[in-house]
């Protein structure tokens, strides 16, 4: 029996020694707000509703875009036509 009393004494301290945290009331209400559900949900409604209205914005804005392309003739490109109209054809070379 007196093992026993050992035994459950410092059970009992250690259990009185654990306690749950203090809080004040400033500190208790702040901590509601942040763990409230319906704090949450209205939070992720409020960001939803401020994505719809960028990608409404978006779509009013004007759309740019550009796009690019380079050829490299080895070639100059020529032209043959009868300029003067007398009915010779003559050869105009572009490029240097």
């Amino acid at each position: 029996m007196r093992i026993l009393r050992l035994l459950f004494v410092p059970l009992c301290i250690a259990n009185l020694a654990v306690a749950q945290e203090k809080f004040s009331l400033a500190s208790a209400q702040d901590y509601a707000l942040d763990h409230a559900y319906g704090v949450q949900i209205a939070k992720l409604e409020i960001d939803r509703a401020k994505q719809i209205y960028r990608q409404n914005l978006a779509y009013g804005l004007p759309q740019a875009s550009a796009s690019g392309q380079y050829i490299y003739n080895v070639e100059l490109g020529a032209l043959v036509t009868d300029f003067d109209g007398n009915g010779v054809l003559e050869e105009l070379v572009f490029g240097t």
